[in-house]
């Protein structure tokens, strides 16, 4: 099934992602998206992701410990 159009989880699962640090390639195998549209996606919400790096209670903690 060849799917164009990706839902609001599948974004908000790629946020978490990029915010724990995951690189592209990994992310795209995992939800199975192309890594255009998560370059596309990353500019898109490139405040939320920075927001969620530098606050990692809004995340729940899931921030990697440094």
């Amino acid at each position: 099934m060849e799917q164009t159009m990706h839902d609001e989880n599948t974004v908000q699962r790629f946020i978490a992602l990029r915010v724990q640090g995951r690189p592209f390639a990994r992310i795209a195998e995992e939800i199975n998206v192309s890594v255009p549209t998560l370059v596309s996606w990353s500019r898109k919400h490139q405040h939320t992701i920075a927001n969620h790096a530098t606050h990692p209670s809004v995340t729940g903690g899931v921030v990697g410990d440094r």
